[in-house]
């Protein structure tokens, strides 16, 4: 399977540059990566135009000087918190121009030094499109495509690292180009079981097809839907563990701890089925698919979430239902209505319903002509 640049073929087909839009371009691809491994900000941000994008893999995409400010910060944060020191080597440019515009690629070797070992995280290359301004040439986009994909292990403070996403359960952070965007596709278009991190890096590659107004809302939404997971399973951990405690060791049983954690069961899994969705955590059979042509891909893909977000849109109507007659019935072992334990169907599946419209909108946004076919 090849990769393909996301740069659009109108561009890519651009006559070479003169010798001085070359030398100003190179000018341009030089002070953007001294800037970004001295975590000069503002350097940072003057190297594109006001509607700039930065395309991350693994980080999403950042449009705009306030966003740029944003990405430029996270590398700031981990040399500031843990000492990091970049180095992005960047050579064999080639650029192309008419008028105004331009596209330009380069070579790139990614370092990282600390504690006085220095290590390369991958090769790779950027592919940019370019606008002169005032006689003066910035980045309209920035896409980054790495050979491999890598982590920075090992970085256990995050608390200073402004909204850096965590990863795994060991905090290893993930920076600027993580993935490539073979992996980039792969995480967003089929389910990766082996790991936790490969999940929650799908999340992330799902939210960058998002609208730009829609991933505050997204991140809020699963952000919270994590912290409510979190506090259940502690909750159902610290209940179940008291009750093993007294019954063998103290020869008594409390008494709410079984009905407590059957409903806190319930929530659990049906407010965790839609991150598991997000995750390509369910069970799903990718064999057929993975020896399709893209939009052939595309059409199943989009034909099966359709059914299921019907499924979930009659459970949410049979659940909200099932109220009525849970509102009459009591709990003995809590005392309290059994709507409590019910509500947790239209909670459950009106999350499901979120998840699958966001996947379903992941799906329709991407360009299946981007896509190479195996």
């Amino acid at each position: 399977m090849s990769l393909t640049s996301p740069v659009p073929n109108l561009v890519r087909n651009m006559p070479a540059a003169s010798i001085e839009d070359w030398f100003q371009i190179n000018e341009l691809f030089t002070r953007y990566a001294t800037a970004l491994d001295s975590c000069d900000v503002d350097a940072v941000i003057a190297c594109f135009t006001q509607d700039g994008r930065i395309e991350s893999p693994a980080l999403g995409s950042f449009i705009g000087h306030v966003e740029i400010r944003d990405f430029a910060e996270r590398t700031a944060g981990l040399k500031a918190s843990h000492g990091a020191q970049f180095r992005h080597v960047l050579s064999n440019l080639r650029a192309d121009v008419v008028g105004d515009r331009a596209h330009a690629t380069c070579y790139l070797l990614d370092f990282i030094t600390r504690d006085g070992t220095t290590e390369l995280l991958s090769p790779g290359q950027y592919e940019c499109t370019l606008r002169r301004s005032e006689g003066k040439w910035l980045f309209d986009s920035r896409v980054v495509i790495m050979d491999r994909p890598f982590a920075i292990k090992n970085m256990t403070d995050v608390s200073k690292i402004k909204d850096l996403p965590e990863i795994d359960g060991k905090n290893n952070i993930t920076v600027e180009s993580e993935l490539s965007p073979n992996d980039h596709k792969r995480m967003s278009a089929e389910p990766d079981h082996d790991t936790t991190n490969a999940g929650a890096a799908q999340v992330l590659a799902q939210r960058h097809w998002l609208p730009g107004i829609c991933r505050k809302p997204d991140l809020v939404i699963v952000r919270a839907t994590e912290f409510s997971l979190f506090a259940i399973g502690v909750l159902f951990t610290l209940m179940v563990t008291l009750e093993v405690i007294s019954r063998y060791l103290f020869n008594f049983s409390i008494f709410f701890v079984n009905a407590a954690a059957k409903i806190l069961l319930v929530w659990f899994f049906l407010l965790g089925a839609g991150l598991a969705l997000r995750h390509g955590a369910h069970v799903g059979f990718e064999l057929l698919l993975t020896h399709l042509a893209p939009l052939r891909r595309r059409l199943i893909v989009l034909t099966g979430e359709f059914l299921a977000l019907l499924f979930f849109v009659e459970m949410v109507w049979g659940g909200i239902a099932s109220l009525g007659s849970a509102v009459q019935q009591t709990e003995p072992g809590l005392g309290i209505s059994l709507a409590w334990a019910f509500l947790a169907i239209p909670v459950g599946f009106s999350l499901l319903i979120y998840h699958m419209v966001i996947l379903i909108v992941v799906e329709y946004r991407k360009n299946p002509a981007k896509e190479t076919a195996s």
